[in-house]
């Protein structure tokens, strides 16, 4: 993307251009004009393909998309969703203080499930103030970044709004059947169905299980989609 007086700006590539700056050596470039909403759609585009990207760093980067004045189409294109999600995921990365997002670190192994709980604490008053106290310790400093994020959701306090009184007893549930199980041709990724005839069970497992389940996530409001328009056509 060509920039002020003839200059050039990096759409993605930033790391190998440093590295080969210190190693001393060229290499060739794609030189493209591209509009700022075609350069952010490539931006997530090569950041969404990247294995080490976590769930918070792609909410990091739709907020950033949106603050910079992209219109939520651009942003869902960059990331490859639907509105729903890139809304979800921009709420979650606005409700939390930016320090302390940069204290807890990329957290790779934490998806959209707890990050949604976490920003729901984080909203209940004392939860800012207990959050900085714990960022300042030695314990906290010396974790890893999914540790880091556990013990802060641990000590965050849980929604004000529960339902006071004593909990109703109970209910013993039914054994779980299994429906339908399934593997992958090269036996990386196992997916078994479970049901009890309320609550339905999907099991992914193997060596590539969990990165598996993380996509299938952040692919959600997609396959609902496909799902109702399925649903639509066969008449249910």
């Amino acid at each position: 993307v060509q920039g002020k007086d003839g200059e050039f700006q990096i759409v993605y590539g930033r790391r190998r251009l440093a590295a080969a700056k210190q190693l001393g050596i060229g290499f060739k470039a794609a030189v493209r004009e591209l509009t700022d909403e075609q350069a952010v759609i490539f931006q997530g585009e090569e950041n969404t393909a990247r294995e080490d990207l976590s769930y918070i760093e792609k909410c990091a980067f739709a907020l950033a998309q949106q603050e910079a004045g992209y219109k939520r189409d651009t942003i869902c294109a960059s990331l490859s969703t639907g509105k729903s999600h890139v809304s979800e995921m921009i709420k979650i990365a606005s409700s939390v203080d930016k320090e302390i997002l940069q204290s807890i670190g990329k957290a790779p192994g934490i998806g959209r499930g707890r990050w949604q709980e976490f920003s729901n604490r984080y909203s209940v008053d004392g939860s800012l103030a207990k959050a900085f106290d714990l960022t300042h310790k030695n314990k906290f400093r010396e974790a890893t970044s999914d540790d880091r994020f556990i013990m802060l959701l641990e000590t965050l306090p849980s929604d004000t709004n529960a339902i006071k009184g004593p909990a109703a007893p109970a209910k013993p549930s039914k054994p779980m059947i299994a429906m339908k199980s399934w593997a992958a041709p090269d036996k990386t990724v196992s997916v078994s169905l479970k049901d009890n005839g309320k609550t339905t069970m999907i099991a992914v497992g193997e060596a590539e299980g969990s990165r598996f389940a993380a996509f299938i996530a952040g692919q959600l409001d997609d396959l609902f989609e496909a799902f109702r328009k399925s649903t639509t056509k066969q008449g249910v």
